[in-house]
């Protein structure tokens, strides 16, 4: 990720964020489960911007 630091006309810094786009990989076919909660995907989300709490990561779980 790439960070540009600029200053405004008042004198304050501001910051612009650029992330690189990466290629997706292949489609794949998503399998239907016969009961709920039979199959659980999990993922963590890291590097997002700070919370008020100082926390910059979140935890996906898809039933």
């Amino acid at each position: 990720m790439n960070t540009l630091l600029t200053l405004s006309d008042d004198g304050s810094i501001l910051a612009e964020l650029k992330a690189k786009l990466v290629p997706s990989g292949l489609l794949q076919h998503v399998m239907i489960p016969e009961w709920k909660w039979d199959r659980v995907t999990m993922d963590f989300v890291l590097g997002l911007p700070l919370s008020p709490k100082k926390k910059d990561a979140i935890w996906v779980v898809l039933d």
